[in-house]
């Protein structure tokens, strides 16, 4: 591996704040994204002269239709698992794509903005200012509990070693793992005894000499340790012991980066969609190198079906991408706003300075 510094693993579970008040890190870091967002958009609304209300009703139907469609996402990500228990369909906490969310929401911010009476593409410019900083504040969530794990970093290219191996990962090894098996299961902790004994008379393909086995082999007491330790810190067995990239992560600083992209651009007057068509002409050629770093040896829930060799998300982007060039091509028929001669980023009405006094 040409990089040798990583981030140390973590995960943040559950943050208990008093008495049976609680903080779950990824559905709390989501709701607040969609709350962040309509807050910026009300915020430029103002100095733009908008009504900043309707920004504050549209981000109910964002947030509702965003995981009602990341989750229909989820089905193209992992097809058997619906098949075989199609009542997950109605189970929309149990898997999300961001990829169907964003078209989700796209699809209802259209419909709400022309229902409202409201110019999708001046209605958009001020949303995707926020909702570029929601994507880094959602894919924090993603992070913090490593629910993307990436290809292990000394399997891709050297570029991507040199420029993204400090964003990877350093999971546990094997022996912490077995360390926290122990303690879980001398701490009386019922999922974790089961784990253990399901491990011992089950197996998993881990545990079969041959690394590329996908049947079941026994374990041993190690083993067993081990893969338990392992659940207990939600990590997948075959990540232990690994450097892996972190797409969570790396998602959200892109979402960053296109947010000071947007704020600098929106301190001038724009043609009305060009900020609109800004976020998924960045986000989306990006997004398609994020995922050719998607793991493909972790199996289970953690890895992604691929269709003629690319990933959903990955079509996903090539659509985005394509609806930018629309937008933007659009764009160059519409008008500059705000007004020539007007200062974004500035009070709607400047301060009038008092009067002097003639002595």
């Amino acid at each position: 591996m040409l990089v040798p510094l990583s981030l140390p693993f973590f995960r943040v579970d559950v943050i208990h704040i008093v008495g049976p008040l609680k903080f779950e890190p990824f559905g709390g870091l989501l709701a607040l994204s969609f709350l962040i967002a309509s807050l910026i958009a009300q915020r430029y609304a103002r100095k733009r002269g908008t009504d900043p209300a309707p920004y504050a009703d549209l981000i109910i139907w964002m947030a509702v239709s965003g995981v009602l469609f990341a989750h229909l996402g989820h089905i193209a990500y992992e097809p058997a698992m619906y098949r075989e228990d199609p009542m997950k369909l109605f189970r929309v906490w149990e898997g999300l794509a961001s990829i169907g969310g964003y078209f989700g929401c796209t699809a209802v911010a259209v419909w709400f903005f022309k229902r409202r009476g409201l110019d999708p593409l001046k209605g958009g410019d001020l949303m995707m200012i926020g909702f570029a900083l929601g994507i880094f504040i959602g894919r924090a969530g993603c992070f913090v509990v490593h629910d993307h794990i990436g290809k292990e970093v000394e399997d891709s290219p050297a570029w991507a070693q040199t420029l993204l191996g400090p964003l990877a990962v350093e999971f546990p090894d094997a022996a912490r793992a077995e360390a926290k098996g122990r303690e879980a299961i001398a701490a009386g902790d019922e999922g974790a005894i089961k784990e253990y004994e399901y491990m011992l008379e089950r197996g998993a393909r881990y545990c079969c000499a041959d690394e590329g086995s996908t049947r079941r082999c026994a374990c041993t007491e190690e083993q067993s340790l081990q893969l338990t330790g392992s659940w207990v810190e939600y990590v997948p067995f075959g990540a232990i012991g690994t450097t892996r990239y972190d797409l969570g992560l790396m998602d959200g600083l892109l979402g960053l980066f296109i947010f000071f992209v947007l704020v600098l651009m929106a301190r001038k007057p724009r043609r009305e969609g060009v900020l609109l068509a800004t976020l998924p002409l960045i986000y989306a050629p990006v997004r398609l190198v994020w995922d050719a770093l998607r793991n493909t040896d972790l199996g289970g829930e953690v890895q992604d079906a691929r269709y003629l060799g690319l990933t959903p998300a990955q079509f996903g982007s090539i659509v985005l991408f394509g609806l930018g060039l629309w937008v933007l091509s659009m764009s160059r028929k519409r008008p500059v706003w705000p007004a020539p001669g007007t200062k974004p980023w500035s009070d709607e009405t400047p301060a009038t300075p008092s009067p002097r006094r003639r002595g």
